[in-house]
């Protein structure tokens, strides 16, 4: 199991193009995901594996945040109330973990090995994403935006353990700080004149605090449910970030009709967006009432029923404008309204 581990951590690292650090953040993840499954149906539990890039050997552990009396359990299956753990666990403070280690884990289950696989698969496509923007932030270099995507929005974001008490950037000062941007993060410090230890990892950074790595850190934040896991919170934003087509200035011009190939079908699928293609049956005499409602692109297309009294009109709409006259068509006698999704549209 040990020698197959690091065997599937090389392959991966080499087929995926990421850092071998990189796999093995994944890898502790999805058997994190996997434990908890199996060992704590049903509970959210803080579990934390631990993989040794030597020998493959892996150890999990359960960890609960101790948190002051004042603010309450939060999260019940992740925090302890100071009070309750001071006669048992008399060093710990505000802030620390209580640690216990996970034994009896069944590894030879398919689910097991299925939920690991799911989390693997999702986490190395985050991982590859990742590599690309750090590969391109940190070299500096300059390119042209092409098209802002508006999709993937996301941002650069410094975080901290979720007890501690957060007044300003001074709060960084003389910290150590884990990311897989040092080159953006030390500007950012540089500029608002804090001195902090850059700590740089790959991977899996959001774990760095609870294990003792560092005191914060600095990376991707979306929808900050990975922060909320590991008992983080976001403090500041460095930088804002969406998907973007974009290209290096000079392009040469068989790149460019490329180019404008691309942006044509990107065109044609962003203008489907929230387009809805719609049917429905009209009386004859009440056609002209009901075409005027319709906030189509064009003017409708109308064709003939087998009773001659009634048509079929079909038509684009925005969907949230169809919402607003639906009442609208029905009061004037359209029936059968069929609503289809549009996967592209050339205009």
């Amino acid at each position: 199991m040990s020698r197959d581990m690091l065997e599937m951590v090389d392959v991966l690292a080499r087929e995926k193009e990421v850092d071998k650090s990189a796999v093995f953040g994944v890898l502790e993840l999805a058997l994190a995901s996997a434990v908890k499954k199996a060992r704590f149906p049903g509970e959210d539990a803080d579990v934390v594996v631990s993989v040794n890039r030597e020998t493959g050997d892996w150890t999990a552990v359960r960890r609960w945040l101790i948190v002051d009396d004042a603010a309450g359990l939060q999260q019940p299956d992740r925090e302890e109330m100071f009070s309750d753990i001071t006669d048992e666990y008399p060093t710990l403070k505000v802030g620390d973990y209580i640690v216990k280690p996970v034994e009896n884990i069944n590894t030879s289950g398919r689910r097991f090995a299925q939920d690991a696989k799911q989390v693997i698969l999702q986490r190395l496509r985050d991982a590859e994403r990742e590599q690309v923007l750090k590969e391109f932030l940190e070299r500096g270099e300059k390119a042209d935006i092409i098209q802002r995507l508006g999709f993937s929005k996301c941002r650069l974001s410094l975080a901290i353990p979720k007890a501690e008490n957060y007044e300003g950037l001074e709060w960084f000062q003389h910290k150590k700080i884990a990311t897989s941007y040092p080159n953006i993060l030390r500007e950012f410090l540089r500029e608002n004149n804090i001195e902090a230890d850059v700590h740089v990892i790959t991977g899996s950074v959001e774990v760095s605090p609870g294990i003792g790595l560092a005191d914060a850190i600095f990376d991707i934040v979306s929808s900050g449910s990975t922060l909320v896991s590991n008992n983080l919170k976001e403090v500041e934003v460095v930088v804002r970030s969406e998907a973007l087509l974009i290209g290096y200035p000079g392009m040469a011009s068989e790149k460019k009709s490329i180019l404008n190939e691309l942006l044509f079908r990107i065109a044609a699928v962003k203008e489907a967006e929230d387009k809805k293609y719609v049917l429905m049956n009209v009386p004859k005499n009440k056609l002209d009432e009901i075409v005027s409602v319709l906030p189509g692109i064009k003017s409708p297309t109308i064709m003939p029923l087998a009773d001659k009294d009634w048509c079929s009109v079909h038509t684009v709409l925005d969907e949230k404008r169809f919402w607003n006259i639906i009442g609208q068509l029905k009061e004037k006698g359209a029936q059968g309204i069929l609503v289809l999704p549009i996967e592209k549209m050339v205009l």
